[in-house]
């Protein structure tokens, strides 16, 4: 069995190339990147989107958070919390062919530890629409603000560092999660989106994708 490992940000972990179509994020020449989302990976079982969570408890006693973001067509953007950041310090991409295998699958990325059962997320079931996103949310970096619109109609025009268009679709009715397409110049690539409960009111959309053409997990604040 061939393995990869990755290191982002300072942490190391493998994963199966063998097993897993979509890879890891890495160089890019061992499957497909976050802006070929939409693949067909013969997905036929139903899933149930959403976000998941759980704890990888690795062989050297260290504990990382591990968030897993599944997709109706089976796309699965893994988020790995190894300090207290909240922020993810590694990203995976993968895929299963329905919800109950998602724990296999995680398993697969993390051989060197075990996992908890992953648990569906409250916020995954949030009831909220397309019409709950819309409105203009903003990130500040090193390199100035970016912003991120998106109308009633899921449209969405980022600006700022970058320039591009996109689009925003529900993954499944009453799922407080979307997935966000993205063409122009901040790069071409797929993501997901849900409106979170750290602030009252829908004030935060966290944005993750993992891929070669975007690698990121942040949270972006309404204006």
């Amino acid at each position: 069995m061939i393995f990869k490992k990755l290191k982002l940000t300072g942490l190391t972990l493998a994963c199966s190339a063998a097993v897993l179509l979509a890879g890891c994020y890495g160089d890019g020449d061992g499957g497909k990147d976050a802006a070929n989302a939409d693949d067909d990976y013969g997905f036929i079982a139903e899933t149930s989107p959403g976000i998941y969570r759980s704890v990888l408890h690795k062989s050297d006693g260290d504990v990382a958070l591990v968030r897993a973001y599944l997709s109706d067509d089976g796309n699965i953007f893994v988020a790995v919390e190894e300090d207290d950041s909240e922020k993810a310090t590694s990203l995976y991409k993968t895929h299963t062919e329905s919800a109950d295998q998602l724990p296999a699958q995680l398993s697969k990325l993390f051989v060197d530890g075990t996992l908890t059962v992953p648990q569906r997320s409250e916020e995954a079931d949030l009831e909220t629409s397309l019409l709950d996103l819309q409105g203009t949310f903003a990130i500040s970096g090193d390199t100035g603000l970016q912003s991120l619109q998106i109308d009633s109609e899921g449209n969405v025009i980022l600006s700022g560092t970058c320039d591009a268009t996109g689009n925003v679709t529900s993954t499944a009715a009453g799922v407080n999660l979307y997935k966000l397409v993205v063409n122009g110049g901040c790069g071409n690539y797929t993501a997901f989106v849900h409106l979170s409960t750290i602030e009252t009111g829908f004030d935060v959309l966290h944005v993750i994708s993992s891929g070669a053409n975007a690698n990121f997990d942040q949270d972006y604040f309404r204006i």
